[in-house]
């Protein structure tokens, strides 16, 4: 991450807002948690949690003031969900239908194993 690293006395919520500003130059309140995903990671030893929270939508104003990190993206781009999901892995695709879905619903979050709803 830019800047040294994550710092361990962030909270996941934090941690989303120092990126934000970090990696687009703007300034975010994230709103209400929206997925909580457990990734495996066997090769690395150890597994993931993975915090999603709901992003709001982008004013114009905030949308100006999208500023990349020199040499570190080069781009960004608005898509439709379908076009997102397919630049996307399979487990983050199925991460942000779940995450669009707990939005529109204004329900709680969702917990999920590897982008799927945990076997019954």
């Amino acid at each position: 991450m830019p800047g040294g690293g994550a710092d361990p006395a962030d909270s996941p919520r934090r941690a989303c807002e120092r990126e934000l500003s970090e990696e687009l130059g703007i300034e975010i309140t994230p709103g209400p948690l929206a997925v909580v995903d457990w990734i495996p990671a066997p090769s690395q030893g150890f597994a993931e949690l993975i915090f999603v929270f709901d992003g709001g939508r982008l004013t114009e104003r905030q949308i100006e003031a999208i500023r990349l990190p020199e040499g570190e993206l080069t781009e960004y781009q608005f898509l439709a969900m379908p076009d997102a999901v397919a630049r996307l892995t399979p487990a983050d695709g199925r991460r942000l239908l779940a995450a669009r879905e707990v939005v529109r619903a204004e329900r709680g979050p969702v917990y999920l194993e590897h982008g799927n709803p945990p076997p019954r």
